[in-house]
């Protein structure tokens, strides 16, 4: 990376934090427009036992992902309701019959499960790269 292609880092955390508070307060109208609703009702994700999942659930991972995708187009989301790794898992594991679980199977598992940890090492590599940076700077935003 070139120094012109540098980013501060105090501004690069600002700007996440803020677009944290934008995903907090869309999932917030989101699960609050369904509130005690007479017609929300949960669904049931797993073949056994009980993951239940609402339309909030839902209509707030769908409203965070739309933020995402306008203001950091270059993250990667890994949600629990949506998502390639999401949709392999269950029709791997909670679609009942022979014919669903020939459509992903524990492969596409493993293909979506390396995928999100490249983009994982990916993440370890630019925190690594950047430390100094980070743990330099007093006023830098703590990023974890």
């Amino acid at each position: 990376m070139t120094s012109a292609n540098k980013t501060n880092p105090v501004e690069d955390a600002e700007r996440i934090v803020a677009v944290a508070h934008r995903l907090a307060d869309a999932a917030r109208a989101e699960t609050l427009s369904l509130f005690r609703s007479p017609a929300l009702r949960p669904d049931n994700k797993a073949a056994t036992g009980f993951d239940p999942v609402t339309e909030a659930d839902r209509a707030s991972e769908r409203a965070m992902r739309a933020i995402l995708a306008a203001e950091r187009p270059e993250d990667a989301i890994l949600g629990e309701e949506y998502g390639e790794m999401c949709e392999a898992v269950n029709e791997t594991m909670f679609d009942n019959g022979p014919k669903e679980r020939l459509k992903g199977g524990y492969d596409n598992i493993r293909k979506e499960a390396v995928q999100v940890a490249a983009v994982a090492m990916a993440l370890v590599e630019a925190i690594d790269r950047n430390r100094d940076t980070w743990e330099g700077d007093k006023n830098a935003v703590s990023m974890g």
